[in-house]
């Protein structure tokens, strides 16, 4: 399956911070004030039985990076740092070629989610 190479670039421009806007509008809370934190990342969910597909993996792959950020932001460069180190190993165009790769990248993904959750509310 060949993913152009716009898709790719288009994922490196979001998950590498190119883009410095953010994709969430700031909130008010409460009292009317504007909250400017993001809310924090959410557990992805893949149907279990079937490999992704490459869309979902890119998905996946684009949300982490972004929550990734985020936590560096709010918690600083060392709360994240051996997290993005496993995250830019990822080949994710080697990754999405077949549905093996997709399963095993997904699994990888989500793992690296739910510690990014996890160091999110510490």
């Amino acid at each position: 399956m060949a993913i152009s190479k716009r898709i790719l670039v288009v994922v490196a421009v979001i998950v590498f911070g190119v883009v410095t806007a953010s994709a969430e509008p700031l909130r008010k809370d409460a009292n009317g004030c504007t909250v400017t934190a993001p809310p924090a990342p959410k557990v992805s969910r893949i149907a279990r039985g079937t490999a992704p597909s490459a869309t979902v993996v890119l998905e996946l792959y684009v949300s982490v990076g972004q929550d990734l950020k985020r936590v560096r932001e709010l918690r600083g460069q060392d709360a994240t740092d051996d997290l993005v180190g496993r995250f830019r190993i990822i080949q994710i165009q080697r990754a999405i070629q077949s549905d093996t790769s997709r399963q095993a990248i997904a699994n990888e993904l989500l793992a690296l989610q739910q510690m990014i959750v996890k160091r999110s509310h510490v």
